[in-house]
C-alpha cells in the first residue's frame, strides 16, 4: 500500500470540517492542482498555517505508486498515467491505469525540479487521505 505518515497545515476555521468529514481534494488548489496536500515536514506545513492559535494534522496516507513530478502542475484534478508515453495525461478518459498520488520532488534529489526545500504530496482521491492526530502547538521565536 506504500502508506505514509504526513502533516497537513491547517486554518482554523477549517479544523471541525476536517476533522468530520477529511480532506476534499476538490477543494484544496495549488501548484499541482486540485488535491489534498500533504508534506513530510512539519515546517512546511506550518507555511500554510497563519493563526496564532496553530493547528496540524497528521494523516495517515496511501501513497501507492506515485508519479514524481519535478515542475508544477496546476491543471492536475487526477494523477498522471502510469503509460510513460500517453499523449493525453490529464484527461480521465484515456483508458489508462493512473498513479495514486503526485510526490512533488526537490532538486536535492532531481536538479530539474521546481521545489527547493521541501517534498509535497498529493492526493486526488478522498479515501486515500485519512487525519489521524490534530496536533496544537506553539511557534517559539
Amino acid at each position: 500500500a506504500n502508506e505514509k505518515l504526513l502533516f497537513h497545515g491547517c486554518q482554523n476555521q477549517f479544523l471541525q470540517t476536517k476533522q468530520k468529514e477529511g480532506l476534499d481534494p476538490r477543494v484544496g488548489s495549488g501548484m499541482f492542482g486540485y488535491a489534498a496536500y500533504a508534506a513530510e515536514s512539519c515546517s512546511k506545513s506550518d507555511h500554510y498555517v497563519s493563526s496564532s492559535d496553530p493547528h496540524m494534522f497528521i494523516l495517515r496516507c496511501v501513497v501507492g505508486n506515485p508519479h514524481v513530478q519535478e515542475k508544477s502542475a496546476n491543471n492536475l484534478k487526477i494523477p498522471p498515467c502510469v503509460d510513460g508515453d500517453c499523449t493525453d495525461k490529464v484527461n480521465p478518459s484515456c483508458g489508462h491505469d493512473r498513479h495514486t498520488s503526485v510526490v512533488a520532488e526537490i532538486q536535492k534529489n532531481r536538479p530539474k525540479a521546481t521545489l527547493v526545500k521541501y517534498r509535497e504530496f498529493m492526493f486526488y482521491e478522498r479515501y486515500l487521505v485519512y487525519p489521524t492526530i490534530l496536533v496544537q502547538y506553539k511557534r517559539e521565536d
